[in-house]
C-alpha cells in the first residue's frame, strides 16, 4: 500500500480515542486486545506520515513488529528513499519455496515502481522458529544480488517470538558499500 494509503485506521482511532493536550490518550469505551493493537498500527502510521519518521533501524524494527505481530508466514516490503518510508507491501503468505522464483523480480518490479532506493523484507514466522532457516537466507541473498544491479540498498528482516533480526546486522548480507 502507498504511504498515504497507510490511515485507513484513523476515523477508528479518533472515535475511540481522544488525545489531552499533555500527549496522553482517554479511552472513550471500553477497548478490546485487538481495538489497541489497531490503536498501535494507526499511531505508527500517523507517525510515518512525518519526514522523520523511520529513519533509525529500530523505529524500522517496531513498525514491522506491530505491523505484522498477528500475521505468520507472510512476506512484506518496506520500500525507502532518502526521506524515509514510500510504501508497505504485503507480498506473499505461505511458504518461502512456493514464491521464491518469483520474489527477486517481483521486489525489484515494485522499487522500481515507487522509486526506492532501499528495500527491506520482512518474512514473519510462527512462534517457536527462533532463527532465519538456510530458505531465508538464500531468498535474501538472491534478491540482494537482483537489487544490487539496480544499485538498491536491501536488508531482509525475520520476524518470530517477538524478535526481529536483520540479516545485515547479524552478518548473513553484505553491508552496501559506501559511496564516496
Amino acid at each position: 500500500m502507498k504511504l498515504h494509503d497507510c490511515c485507513l485506521l484513523k476515523k477508528f482511532f479518533s472515535d475511540v480515542f481522544v488525545p489531552d493536550n499533555k500527549g496522553f490518550y482517554r479511552v472513550q469505551r471500553p477497548v478490546s486486545e485487538s481495538d489497541i493493537i489497531q490503536a498501535a498500527k494507526s499511531l505508527l502510521n500517523e507517525r510515518l506520515k512525518r519526514e522523520e519518521a523511520l529513519v533509525d533501524y529500530q523505529e524500522i524494527k517496531d513498525f514491522l513488529m506491530v505491523q505484522m505481530s498477528d500475521h505468520y508466514e507472510t512476506l512484506s516490503a518496506l520500500f525507502l528513499d532518502a526521506a524515509g518510508l514510500i510504501a508497505f507491501e504485503w507480498m506473499f503468505s505461505g511458504r518461502l519455496d512456493t514464491y521464491s522464483a518469483l520474489l527477486p523480480r517481483h521486489v525489484a518490479r515494485s522499487a522500481l515502481e515507487v522509486n526506492a532506493t532501499k528495500v527491506i523484507l520482512a518474512h514473519s514466522t510462527a512462534p517457536g522458529q527462533p532463527r532465519p532457516v538456510q530458505a531465508d537466507r538464500d531468498i535474501a541473498k538472491r534478491v540482494q544480488d537482483t537489487l544490487g544491479t539496480l544499485e538498491i540498498e536491501f536488508d531482509y528482516c525475520f520476524i518470530s517470538d517477538g524478535r526481529v533480526i536483520s540479516l545485515t546486522e547479524w552478518g548473513f548480507l553484505k553491508k552496501p558499500h559506501a559511496t564516496p
